[in-house]
């Protein structure tokens, strides 16, 4: 059976930011783990700070999660397949969900 590591990572001024005390990702795969999910901890209150956001269109939305996987391959050199949970602006607004579901459910049905 396949084994699973979370592996946290923070916004910091800016750009991303590793733990100190994550484990590294090698000595991940020596411990036998057999996959990386990657995840964004925003801290309490969001005392990480904000998540790097370089506007509201797709595009930018596009180019921040881009940024992002560039940074993981770049600073976290996972060794390991890996899931990565990107971090998205979420209104406040119930609207916004109502329209989100009714796509979910057209969609659903329209397959």
């Amino acid at each position: 059976m396949a084994k699973y590591a979370l592996w946290y990572f923070m916004p910091r001024e800016g750009n991303y930011e590793m733990f100190s005390k994550n484990v590294s990702t090698s000595r991940l795969r020596d411990l036998g783990f057999d996959y990386l999910i990657i995840l964004h901890a925003p801290g309490a209150d969001g005392e990480y700070g904000q998540v790097p956001m370089s506007g509201y269109t797709y595009e930018a939305g596009y180019n921040d999660g881009k940024n992002l996987a560039q940074w993981i391959e770049r600073v976290v050199s996972p060794g390991l397949p890996y899931l990565v949970e990107i971090p998205v602006l979420v209104k406040d607004d119930k609207e916004q969900w109502k329209k989100i579901r009714r796509f979910t459910l057209h969609s659903k049905t329209s397959s």
